[in-house]
């Protein structure tokens, strides 16, 4: 019997809500299912990185924990190395973790014969400079958007032939659900409470416009976020309690029955999207969809305005709110359905998405890999101790003493990123949206055929 192909997965285990847990809780058992040795390798901290309580919300079998309790790229890495050398895998794939790069890097150069791929869940400049300082590390970079593979060929700098597109997928029931029989004009919003990528503050004013306008309606949010309380606060200082219902973290197998069985209209106000995976799954359970033309939905192409989804432009409040009072037209609302249910079908289910990505991974194991060596690592202290004594003795005096590192949040603990970003997010931004209109038509990165 010929020998599986290996591949172990590393993300982060601090997030359970979001679109990256979501992606590898349905990849894997697809992966498995098409003969791939599949570990998820689960990075873990002292703090907020916990295994455990990740694998309550996701109980992915052959898990292993990543543990480094310091915070140095030292001590990272050698914990990536460890597991690499355990379970020896044919490919390590990861998605913001990118000392899993390095370390697959340092273990090539050592002789071992493994891949290192990343996958590109964000339009964030700072995992493009990722890309450039792990050039000699990475065999291919898989991009849920074609803008991000545009970036990454042009920010990057990653040969277009190690690019690969690979849209995210969702569950699709075989018949189009039926809509709900709704007394109040009910709309929904998931995601993180953050405004600079989400815009979550645009519901309030989005609410303000319907008010405005007679409307009989309610928002329910799924989600939580750094800024819940401001937006609890806001909620009420606007006097919107009646028309807001925060339904916090809903499990993902809670999603349909207690989030898109309800809704009339999926409301998504984000500034930039790789997916998003909610309008996938809103499109598979026929809700009607009503976004932004965020960065990164245009070269998609899979979005059409007054076909499968209403779109507004990023901000424009009036204009979403509008868009939401037109489905009251119960013709635009049948089309809408149908449409975006036919999208999720031939586009966007789980076995698609599943099978490209085996198709990909494939591609990637027959070619060759990078001969530069790997750029030297950067020593970075992450307190005191580590400046005094450095990293290895550091380490050993903490566990003595019972001493934690210094509390950094999540991504102090395994950053998302190692070179961190090299231009202002503005300018950044600048430099997105022109390359996005400049590339409407033009899309290198062809998904396989499925």
């Amino acid at each position: 019997m010929a020998a599986r192909n290996s591949i172990l997965i590393v993300a982060p285990s601090a997030y359970t809500l979001g679109g990256l847990a979501v992606w590898v809780d349905y990849l894997i058992p697809g992966l498995r299912q098409l003969g791939w040795d599949v570990t998820l390798g689960l990075v873990s901290g002292p703090r907020h990185h916990n295994v455990h309580a990740y694998l309550q919300v996701y109980p992915i079998p052959n898990s292993i924990a990543i543990h480094c309790s310091c915070s140095t790229n030292t001590d990272r890495i050698q914990a990536v190395r460890g597991a690499i050398r355990t379970v020896n895998p044919d490919i390590v794939l990861t998605a913001n973790i990118p000392h899993a790069i390095r370390a697959t890097g340092l273990e090539r150069s050592e002789g071992r014969n493994v891949k290192a791929v990343m996958s590109c869940h964000g339009i964030q400049e700072d995992l493009f400079a990722d890309m450039r300082l792990l050039h000699s590390e990475l065999d291919a970079v898989v991009c849920t958007n074609r803008l991000a593979c545009r970036l990454s060929e042009e920010l990057g700098q990653i040969d277009a032939e190690r690019i690969f597109h690979c849209a995210c997928g969702t569950a699709v029931p075989v018949q189009m659900p039926d809509p709900p029989q709704n007394q109040i004009f009910t709309i929904g919003f998931s995601g993180r409470i953050e405004q600079p990528q989400k815009r979550i503050f645009d519901l309030i004013e989005i609410a303000q416009q319907l008010k405005n306008s007679g409307s009989n309606f309610k928002i329910l949010v799924a989600g939580s976020g750094p800024e819940l309380q401001r937006f609890t606060e806001e909620i009420t200082r606007r006097g919107f309690d009646q028309h807001f219902e925060l339904l916090g973290f809903v499990p993902a197998n809670e999603m349909h029955a207690e989030f898109y069985a309800k809704l009339d209209a999926l409301l998504v106000t984000s500034s930039w999207e790789t997916g998003p995976i909610v309008i996938w799954e809103a499109m598979a359970a026929a809700v009607p969809v009503v976004t932004s033309r965020y960065i990164g939905s245009g070269v998609e192409g899979i979005l059409t305005h007054e076909k499968n989804c209403l779109m507004f432009d990023i901000a424009d409040c009036k204009k979403a709110a509008e868009s939401l009072k037109s489905l009251h037209n119960v013709a635009l609302q049948k089309t809408l359905r149908a449409n975006g249910f036919e999208t999720a079908t031939e586009l966007l289910s789980h076995q698609t998405s599943v099978a490209n990505w085996d198709r990909i991974l494939h591609q990637i194991l027959a070619m060759d890999s990078p001969t530069d060596p790997v750029a030297p690592e950067i020593y970075t202290p992450c307190g005191r101790l580590d400046r005094l004594l450095g990293s290895r003795l550091a380490t050993r005096v903490r566990t003595a003493i019972g001493r934690l590192p210094p509390n950094t949040g999540p991504s102090g603990e395994w950053p998302h990123t190692m070179a961190g970003a090299c231009v202002n997010e503005e300018e950044f931004f600048r430099l997105v949206l022109t390359l996005e209109q400049s590339n409407l038509h033009r899309r290198p990165w062809v998904t396989p055929a499925h």
